[in-house]
């Protein structure tokens, strides 16, 4: 799951990641895109060009772009940190028990990469998550003793902005798929907990998405979505991702 995102504006094309002291060794890139120690990883980045993103995810991330590594990595104290190489911005997130975490890395450039997922724990081989027929997601890397329930697949859908059609009607789709199978108890306040994941994301998505704005649309979608069948559950899904969109769109 995403546990931590930062943006950094780079002077040098150097990323660290790893133990949060900083490693024994001279760690050189000397031309190659990512370079390890066991307890610390160096890879190319833009620098001075613009900001570099690196997301942290906790057992399951992303399963695209270019790995660059896949190994453990020696954290004594059981924090990761990232950051620019001269450690004048840094991020550190707790992460477990203090020792050996199996980490992937994977970034979009290699060389030059502006955007960094950093995987800790993980599995290798790659997971579908729900999605609407013929709106594809990309698939993920979850550990294998992990069970996703449904605000964990959603949380993992809304985990971006790209493909905004596929991933909200995705999203309506699991909310309502949810809500067949939750124990009749707490069907209304996980369901709106779920679209408040939806309507938070929308403000993110577009500028113009207030508050208020998001969740107008959110209980309007609520409103649709308890009177589709799940026969029609995709076009449905599909045509409210749409509209909302469209609606978003015509306000900016």
């Amino acid at each position: 799951m995403l546990i931590g995102s930062a943006e950094f504006y780079l002077n040098h094309r150097v990323v660290r990641i790893g133990a949060t002291v900083p490693p024994e060794e001279d760690l050189v890139l000397a031309g190659a895109p990512l370079v390890a120690s066991r307890s610390h990883i160096q890879l190319a980045a833009r620098a001075q060009m613009g900001l570099v993103r690196i997301r942290l995810w906790n057992r399951a991330g992303p399963a695209g772009c270019s790995v660059l590594f896949e190994g453990d990595l020696m954290l004594d104290d059981g924090a990761i940190q990232v950051g620019d190489i001269l450690g004048v911005s840094r991020f550190v997130q707790n992460i477990g028990a203090p020792g050996a975490h199996r980490i992937r890395v994977a970034v979009d450039d290699p060389g030059v990469a502006s955007r960094v997922d950093v995987v800790i724990d993980s599995g290798c081989d790659g997971r579908a998550l729900t999605s609407v027929n013929g709106l594809p997601l990309p698939q993920f890397v979850v550990a294998e003793n992990v069970s996703l329930g449904r605000s964990d697949e959603l949380a993992l859908i809304l985990s971006a902005h790209d493909m905004p059609h596929n991933r909200l009607a995705a999203s309506f789709k699991v909310i309502k798929l949810a809500a067949e199978s939750d124990p009749l108890d707490r069907v209304e306040i996980l369901r709106e907990f779920r679209m408040r994941m939806v309507c938070e994301w929308l403000r993110w998505l577009a500028r113009v998405a207030s508050v208020d704005v998001a969740f107008v649309m959110g209980s309007h979608v609520s409103t649709r979505l308890d009177a589709a069948t799940m026969a029609d559950l995709d076009r449905t899904s599909a045509a409210l991702a749409a509209e909302v969109l469209e609606r978003l769109a015509a306000d900016r």
